[in-house]
């Protein structure tokens, strides 16, 4: 089955908050997950000075990103404004990963990443792939692929801050290959991707 989920839903975005980090590496498919994500943003009355956009060289300094923000306080800083006005804060981190490690090929074109012992990130994310199904049903997601959500990271740093039942920190992983070669044909899929997350973190309009 084809079609979208928020076709019925009227979505806003004005009173929320997104920081996106992100390689510069890959900018062919990065910088489209980026475009969708703001797109998706500013369609449903995202607020441009409360999206924060930061680039790194590559997927190697992800990592070292993600701690430098966890000590700088800045995203802290951010989730921290939210929960004054929200119960619950979504935080999800957006890298790539190469089709093939040490020769072995990868099986997944998208993961989410999360942490199996906090029942939010869990359901937040068994949601999140039937949404992904349903905007993109050729995709091949993957639960905790091909890294362990609870790997080193800022969402793992954060998660010893926050309790579990007010934040949700989820990793989104996609195959450098949707870039190139034959699975080019999903020209699409940064917008499917933004659409499926926008269902489940935009609160509908009254």
């Amino acid at each position: 089955m084809t079609g979208s989920l928020t076709s019925s839903v009227q979505l806003d975005a004005s009173r929320r908050r997104v920081v996106i980090i992100a390689a510069r590496f890959n900018a062919t498919l990065v910088d489209q997950l980026i475009d969708g994500a703001t797109a998706a943003w500013r369609e449903h009355g995202g607020d441009p000075a409360r999206l924060l956009v930061e680039r790194v060289p590559g997927a190697f300094e992800l990592p070292l990103a993600a701690k430098m923000f966890a000590a700088s306080g800045a995203v802290e800083a951010v989730i921290k404004s939210a929960l004054r006005t929200h119960a619950r804060v979504v935080h999800v981190g957006v890298h790539t990963f190469t089709p093939t490690l040490n020769g072995k090929k990868r099986t997944a074109d998208v993961g989410l990443l999360f942490d199996p012992a906090r029942k939010a990130e869990v359901d937040f994310c068994e949601v999140w792939l039937h949404a992904l199904h349903w905007e993109a049903p050729l995709l091949r997601v993957k639960k905790n692929y091909p890294y362990k959500g609870t790997s080193d990271g800022l969402t793992t740093a954060l998660r010893e801050k926050f309790a579990a039942s007010r934040y949700v920190g989820i990793e989104l992983e996609v195959n450098q290959a949707l870039a190139a070669g034959p699975a080019r044909r999903f020209t699409d899929i940064p917008n499917r991707i933004a659409r499926s997350l926008a269902l489940l973190i935009i609160k509908p309009e009254d």
